[in-house]
């Protein structure tokens, strides 16, 4: 990846790495991230953006509470 290469680069001429984020106007946790995978061999194009679930999702049974809620006030709506 070039932006790497490029902070490569620029730390070998005694840049570090948080001014040249700050220079590319780059989280320095992303740049941190992708040298850390390009070091374990894996490649960063074609990736799947994102983690696989939301870390914030409903539980199953947060779901079934919120159901059973919004179809008790459905109910309380609608009347006898």
């Amino acid at each position: 990846m070039e932006v790497l290469d490029l902070i490569d680069e620029a730390q070998r001429q005694g840049v570090s790495c948080r001014r040249s984020c700050r220079l590319l106007m780059t989280h320095r946790s992303r740049i941190l991230r992708w040298q850390q995978t390009r070091r374990a061999g894996e490649t960063l194009e074609n990736g799947t953006p994102g983690p696989e679930a939301a870390l914030h999702r409903l539980l199953p049974e947060e779901r079934e509470a919120v159901v059973a809620a919004a179809e008790a006030v459905v109910a309380a709506v609608a009347g006898p």
